[in-house]
């Protein structure tokens, strides 16, 4: 079974335009079939909460600039990661991470005072705020390479303003 769904949505960067999607709900089905509402709008529901949720986690890790700087550019090679590893990266992270620094040098380049204590933060995440960092750096690396880089941390909530509430 198939369920579709379609809705007005927004980049921030252009007009909203109207997406149509389609997915077969496979293991979904217990969770969408059974209910008041058609299946369609239980994911489309749900999707929005998975997102919201996602928005606070991230907002929640507090980074710095420098801190959000220097992850986005030592995780850059789980892009390269097929799956079921990509699906999985959120556990071992901030070992990609501790590696990055390590290797690279990244925490004199990004001005990062004490990248250990960055790596442990990342390491102690639950696993829903790990799956939103990851969230949050797919985002950025798929962004429009023109667009600002304190704009782009900040739009995908990576670096809030100091004294921004959540």
């Amino acid at each position: 079974m198939s369920t579709k769904t379609e809705d007005r949505v927004s980049d921030r960067s252009s007009a909203p335009k109207l997406v149509a999607m389609t997915f077969r709900i496979g293991v979904l089905g217990s969770r969408l079939l059974g209910r008041d509402e058609k299946p369609a709008a239980i994911a489309k529901r749900d999707l929005q909460r998975y997102y919201e949720l996602l928005d606070e986690c991230v907002a929640g890790l507090d980074l710095s600039e420098q801190e959000a700087g220097l992850l986005t550019e030592a995780a850059a090679g789980v892009r390269e990661l097929g799956e079921p590893a990509r699906s999985r990266v959120h556990r071992y992270l901030w070992a990609e991470v501790s590696d990055a620094i390590r290797e690279r040098d990244l925490a004199e380049r990004w001005d990062v005072e004490d990248p250990q204590a960055l790596v442990e933060r990342i390491r102690e995440l639950g696993a829903a705020e790990q799956r939103a960092l990851v969230d949050a750096l797919e985002r950025v690396w798929s962004a429009n390479p023109a667009e600002d880089r304190e704009v782009l941390l900040r739009r995908v909530g990576l670096v809030r303003d100091r004294g921004e509430d959540g």
